[in-house]
């Protein structure tokens, strides 16, 4: 918001100094970006006068003129619109000259005829046109020449840029502005009078809702003998003042009026519109909506809420209009729209037109999008817009207006208790405080401290905002520094923080990394997941890449691995640990990760790869560092692993999670000079999972007896198979099992292949003989004969 104090002094009922005014805006929570004092700003603007002045030709109401600095005389461009006189002083700014709003004065030529400065109106200079003024500073007396122009009207004012908070839409009108200042200081607010013209008696436009959830309120009203001209020279003073372009009468009216109130209209020329009605709705399909801007909405934009006549549409709801239905200056017919449209809607339909045509927002979407008032204010803001569209433009209203409004929005209300007010903002409130400091910002104050709010006030949710704004009231300067006291608690980490905890320190600990991805993922993304649930889509997604809640951390990790791989890292060893999403309500922690390269890449004198039997080992050890016992791996056919190369952990007979090497024809890695291997574990599964406890086992005193066996089994017989048929048979002896090489190859037969296994006896409470433990083997070869078809080695 770009405003004068002068100007927002007009919306007051006594004066108040500009300095304080600013120094004021913060507590009305107004962030000030800059000020300043016109005085100031205006040094280097110096009176001229006006020694020649021609016509330019071709370009009509433009003039070249030769202004008289003083110690110089040079050629200026002036517009036909402002009253530039022959031997009148008007205020000049040579090119290099920064104007208050931040507009930089340039030499340049114009249908060939140079300009070397600017001859500024008051609203370029941050000064507000009085009624009936000419918009143009000038002067009779020729000792002022040279003057600068700051130092001879001496002006107090200040020239502001306000930041308006998201959370405050209200103050994007200077009377919202007025209502904040004028409750800080004790006045009363100044609205300037809106009387509604007299009605014909036509019949009024008919208006139908067909999204009563995205336009809550649509008024319309229509005009007849309406003359299209420039505006008043106040009306554009305000408008260049707050940084707006005058167009026309009509036009700057709504502009006007908008930044008044804080309430977006728009204008369009209802004899362009077909039927006489309005409809608003959605965007059909097939449809397109040029508009005001250049662009044309279509198809690409999804279904935007339109307004539209009775054929096609005419407006994009919220944001601009359409350009069959302009005002221009042969518009005699006008239609005043003045409504609400939802504000997440409008700013869904911002974000689509800014992805796809590079902008979108306007004045009145930056106001649509944060919310406004569906009552007090626009009912003022209507009556203020058909009244000057009356008094300007000779604008008589055929009928009285049409008021849709489906579902009134309601006043919040609250119950406000001084004591909790008090705790919050540290200061000792009672029930006559808050009776006193709400009133002034719109809240009705009931005597059992029940609180109605504004609908202007859409930040308002609960009761801690209403004490922000008791303590705005009593000043932040006035309320005591205290030392903050509390009570000390005891620190808890749950169950699956700790597990989470251990699982990443144990995996950097093992030289693996640990990054964070975008928990959004395309849609199809996860097609190479077999049978994911399904993915839970955004509506409102950025991008296509983006569209849906990711179903596993491997969406994520694979486009970390392939940008190392770009990058030419020698190995890759990534994890993750985070949520993903299986449903609405279905949100699970995972422990994920991929590796590829060498295994030992900071070791120069080993040059081995990475393996499927790496990884196993580094996932057994993960799982005993988070306390899971007798873990199974068994062999897995799941995408994305290649077939025979993939297994599945589980542990007391459930499934924790699954392991393999990617497979090139389901997942495509560009440039991949390794293979890689991934594993994904449910946290919830692995806590699930662990050993109530553990226990103590001493270490024997006495030795053990070792035996090795080279067992032949045909490939479908997993090397697991093989060591549960010898744990069942090998008794309470057999203290271990150890895999120690596979061999295929002559002698033994094709499709089978030989397995090394070494085996350890041992007794806690005597040393075994030989003739035992051969008993023993004995035992599990047979056992392994008989289940599997295994036989030893010749």
């Amino acid at each position: 918001m770009k405003l004068t104090t002068a100007f927002l002094q007009r919306y007051l009922s006594s004066a108040i100094d500009p300095r304080t005014m600013i120094d004021a805006m913060p507590r009305a929570a107004l962030e000030v970006e800059v000020e300043v004092p016109l005085a100031d700003a205006l040094r280097d603007v110096r009176v001229g006068f006006v020694r020649e002045r021609t016509a330019i030709e071709g370009a009509a109401n433009m003039f070249a003129t030769r202004v008289d600095l003083g110690d110089k005389v040079i050629d200026v461009l002036a517009s036909g619109e402002y009253p530039v006189g022959i031997g009148r002083g008007v205020p000049v700014a040579l090119a290099g000259t920064t104007l208050p709003g931040g507009k930089k004065v340039a030499a340049g030529k114009f249908h060939g005829v140079a300009s070397e400065g600017m001859i500024c109106a008051d609203g370029e200079m941050g000064l507000i046109t009085a009624d009936g003024a000419g918009g143009v500073q000038t002067w009779a007396d020729e000792s002022l020449i040279g003057k600068s122009v700051g130092e001879l009207l001496a002006l107090p004012d200040i020239w502001a840029e306000l930041k308006v908070l998201p959370n405050r839409p209200d103050c994007l009108g200077v009377l919202g502005i007025a209502r904040e200042i004028a409750a800080l200081f004790g006045l009363a607010v100044v609205r300037p009078p809106a009387e509604l013209p007299p009605a014909g008696g036509g019949a009024a436009v008919p208006v139908e809702i067909a999204e009563p959830l995205l336009c809550r309120r649509f008024t319309a009203a229509a005009f007849d003998g309406v003359r299209v001209a420039g505006s008043p020279a106040w009306l554009k003073s305000v408008l260049l003042t707050a940084g707006m372009r005058p167009i026309n009468n009509v036009v700057d009216v709504t502009n006007f009026v908008m930044y008044e109130t804080g309430q977006p209209m728009h204008a369009f020329d209802r004899s362009k519109l077909a039927g006489g009605r309005i409809v608003v709705r959605r965007l059909a399909a097939g449809e397109s909506l040029p508009l005001l801007s250049g662009r044309t909405v279509g198809d690409k934009h999804g279904q935007p809420l339109v307004v539209a006549d009775a054929e096609k549409p005419q407006g994009l709801a919220g944001i601009m209009g359409g350009k069959t239905a302009e005002t221009t200056a042969k518009t005699t017919q006008v239609l005043l729209e003045v409504a609400h449209f939802d504000p997440v809607h409008v700013r869904g339909n911002v974000k689509t037109l800014r992805r796809l045509d590079g902008e979108g927002g306007t004045d009145a979407s930056y106001r649509f999008e944060r919310g406004v008032d569906p009552n007090e204010m626009l009912d003022y803001a209507r009556a203020r817009a058909m009244s000057l569209l009356h008094t300007l433009a000779g604008a008589a209203l055929t009928a009285p207006p049409t008021d849709v409004y489906p579902v009134p929005v309601e006043r919040a209300r609250f119950k406000v208790d001084p004591v909790r007010v008090s705790r919050l903002i540290g200061v000792e409130v009672d029930a006559a405080r808050v009776r006193s400091a709400l009133p002034p910002l719109g809240y009705e104050v009931a005597g059992d401290l029940s609180v109605s709010v504004p609908t202007h006030r859409v930040d308002v949710n609960d009761e801690v905002v209403i004490a922000e704004d008791i303590a705005r009231m009593i000043d932040f300067d006035n309320i005591p520094t205290r030392p903050l006291a509390g009570t000390a608690t005891r620190g808890q980490t749950s169950p699956a923080d700790a597990a989470r905890q251990r699982a990443a320190a144990f995996l950097v600990q093992c030289g693996w990394y640990e990054t964070k991805n975008d928990p959004l993922e395309s849609a199809k993304a996860a097609a190479w997941l077999g049978e994911p649930p399904p993915a839970l889509v955004l509506a409102n997604a950025a991008s296509a890449e983006m569209a849906a809640l990711r179903r596993s951390l491997l969406t994520g990790l694979v486009a970390s691995a392939q940008r190392n791989i770009f990058r030419a890292e020698p190995s890759v060893r990534l994890f993750e640990i985070d949520r993903v999403f299986g449903g609405p309500d279905v949100q699970q922690y995972h422990i994920s990760g991929i590796c590829g390269g060498l295994a030992h890449a900071a070791d120069w004198r080993s040059s081995a790869a990475t393996d499927l039997f790496v990884l196993k080992g580094v996932l057994e050890d993960l799982l005993e560092a988070l306390g899971v016992a007798d873990v199974v791996a068994r062999p897995t056919e799941r995408k994305p692993y290649r077939a025979g190369n993939a297994a599945e952990f589980s542990a007391a007979g459930q499934s924790i999670g699954h392991f393999g090497e990617i497979d090139t024809a389901v997942l495509k890695i560009e440039r991949q000079p390794y293979k890689l291997f991934a594993f994904e574990l449910g946290l919830e599964a692995v806590i699930a999972a662990r050993r109530s406890g553990i226990v103590y086992r001493p270490v024997s005193k006495l030795p053990s007896v070792q035996r090795d066996l080279a067992i032949v089994a045909v490939d479908g017989v997993s090397c697991g198979d093989l060591c549960d048929a010898i744990r069942a048979s090998g008794g309470a002896a057999l203290d271990a099992i150890r895999v120690v090489d596979e061999y295929r190859g002559a002698p033994v037969a094709a499709g089978s292949r030989s397995i090394a296994l070494r085996l350890t006896f041992r007794d806690p409470s005597r040393t075994l003989t030989t003739e035992e433990v051969t008993g023993i083997v004995e035992k599990i070869t047979a056992a392994l004969a008989d289940r599997y078809a295994a036989t030893l080695r010749a």
